[in-house]
């Protein structure tokens, strides 16, 4: 952890290992992040968190992200509840009910998202959330993508779920410049296994 407390070289500091973890990770083979990306699935879905969990929330990856979709495609399948995010306004993220793939929209940012229109879940329902991030270290400490809106979403006194952040073991780094806003998940997970997990400290 690296903690400045100077808001213009913090956001400098991220923003250079921002670059530097992005531009790794389009590097790495694709053969590699599919079998990671499976091994951090099966991981997560033999979790007892997943198993009962009634409602998750999770984002959407696209591109060269850990790709959730069989996350939600269990989920969906044992009948749990998914919620998916969609911007609004400035670090604002609500969660809607996933439905299905088609009933997604590509937003502004490029991400897929929810319609307007579909039921809105609230954050004490949820039970377990896995979480974003461009790195991470050991500790559950994340850099995410610049926006602050799972930061200003877990600083909520409402949000009582269990926060899961999927990696690829590469991608992680020991020292992360933080602020006094940014949020640790509970558990990180790659494709070595749980590698982290606060609830068990």
């Amino acid at each position: 952890m690296v903690y400045l407390k100077d808001e213009q070289q913090l956001l400098v500091a991220k923003k250079k290992l921002r670059n530097e973890i992005l531009q790794e990770r389009r590097s790495l083979d694709r053969n590699y992040r599919d079998v990671a990306t499976k091994a951090i699935t099966e991981t997560i879905l033999a979790m007892a968190e997943f198993t009962s969990c009634q409602c998750l929330f999770t984002y959407i990856g696209v591109g060269d992200e850990f790709d959730t979709r069989e996350l939600i495609n269990r989920s969906v399948s044992e009948q749990k509840r998914v919620g998916v995010p969609r911007v609004s306004g400035k670090h604002q993220l609500v969660i809607h009910q996933f439905q299905n793939y088609d009933a997604l929209t590509k937003s502004s940012f490029g991400l897929l998202e929810p319609q307007r229109e579909s039921p809105i879940i609230e954050p004490a329902q949820l039970d377990l959330i896995i979480v974003p991030c461009v790195t991470s270290n050991l500790k559950g400490e994340r850099l995410g993508y610049g926006g602050g809106f799972y930061d200003h979403f877990l600083r909520s006194n409402q949000v009582k779920a269990v926060t899961v952040l999927p990696i690829f073991s590469p991608l992680l780094r020991e020292d992360i410049p933080l602020g006094e806003y940014d949020q640790a998940v509970d558990i990180v997970v790659t494709e070595s296994g749980i590698v982290y997990n606060r609830t068990n400290l």
